[in-house]
């Protein structure tokens, strides 16, 4: 179907409201689907593209569906409103199958999630399937107006915000108790993730205060050493007192004019236990060799009973520091060169040397 275009699909004839909307006692319900034939091309309407609300308003699922392109996905034809408003709980915006994804793009808001449980689930926010066309909606990519234990998991959130530096993922006050993972957040006006729509928001000892996500404490990173094909990553995180943190840690082009980062690639993660004090450190090593002038950022999430609750804005961001071959002692004393790592040296050169100890058990 073409709701709020002409039959190319290529202009708007929009609606004056939302393209298409679901209202009270209406659950269970399916827009779009993973094939180009029951997918849905939402745009050019006045309003919104998909909207919900209700209070029994339930186990929607919008996935496959063109919300604010034109019939390629590789333009803009943008909705007035939001791309996809939900006022409801349990609903389902894309699904575990990439292929579920919704473009949402060009429109007011991205994705505005207004109560609770609901998912939002490998969509392509502020972009096309490529990832590399500026198709950005105008505020926020994912707008998390109020609730919590909604999922935003496995998105691409791109190059939104361009009216007045809106963020990938915005957190109002009211809203916490939101896990936002492995997501691919890079090119937005703002900052990747902002707990309560309003900048950066500085750490604080054992990180009791309230708010979007309860203000949760992002990770602070020392350093990034990248070496043959292995990435180590050392910091520490300041939060909660004995409690559990899923970290993860991502690569970027670029860094916010903050300082502070988005997340481009995942890299990896791992978990980490808060001492009484509400300290914890990592010396991570990942499977991953990244370039000098890369920089890496990280989140932290914390978990609760064996469930991701809240995750925090992104870190200050690092550059990484590439090394050359790696000098190996032996244990009858010789030096070995790792010729693993093909580094070159020329006359007149100024070379720097980062070493890293580690006892592989026989000294």
């Amino acid at each position: 179907n073409a709701i709020g275009t002409d039959l190319t699909g290529e202009a708007a004839l929009g609606n004056g409201s939302f393209g298409l909307f679901i209202s009270n006692q209406s659950s269970g319900n399916t827009i779009g689907g993973m094939t180009p034939q029951a997918a849905n091309l939402i745009s050019g309407n006045a309003g919104g593209g998909v909207g919900m609300q209700g209070t029994d308003v339930t186990g929607n699922v919008v996935l496959g569906n063109l919300i604010g392109t034109t019939v390629n996905g590789t333009a803009k034809l943008g909705n007035g409103g939001t791309g996809v408003l939900v006022i409801g709980t349990g609903n389902t915006i894309g699904g575990s199958d990439p292929s579920a994804g919704n473009v949402i793009a060009d429109n007011i808001n991205g994705v505005e999630l207004v109560r609770s449980d609901n998912l939002v689930w490998n969509n392509w926010i502020g972009t096309d399937k490529s990832g590399t066309i500026d198709l950005g909606n105008l505020g926020p990519g994912v707008f998390l107006n109020d609730g919590s234990g909604n999922q935003i998991l496995e998105n691409v959130i791109a190059f939104n915000g361009i009216f007045g530096g809106g963020t990938g993922v915005a957190s109002l006050p009211r809203a916490d108790g939101n896990p936002i993972l492995s997501n691919s957040i890079y090119s937005n006006e703002g900052l990747g993730i902002d707990l309560g729509d309003d900048g950066v928001t500085p750490n604080d000892e054992l990180d009791p205060d309230t708010g979007a996500n309860n203000l949760q404490n992002f990770p602070v990173l020392d350093s990034a050493i990248s070496s043959g094909a292995n990435t180590v990553v050392a910091g520490s995180l300041n939060s909660l007192p004995d409690a559990s943190f899923l970290l993860q840690f991502f690569s970027n082009e670029a860094v916010d004019p903050s300082g502070f980062g988005e997340g481009r690639t995942l890299l990896g993660q791992t978990q980490v236990i808060t001492d009484a004090e509400g300290d914890a450190s990592f010396d991570l090593e990942l499977a991953v060799a990244l370039s000098g002038g890369t920089f890496v950022t990280a989140t932290a999430t914390l978990v609760r009973e064996q469930s991701f609750v809240e995750t925090s804005e992104f870190s200050a961001a690092i550059p990484v520091s590439a090394v050359g071959p790696a000098i190996l002692a032996t244990k009858d004393d010789r030096f070995v060169v790792d010729q693993d790592v093909d580094g070159l040296a020329y006359p007149g050169d100024v070379l720097s040397y980062t070493i890293r100890l580690k006892n592989g058990g026989d000294f």
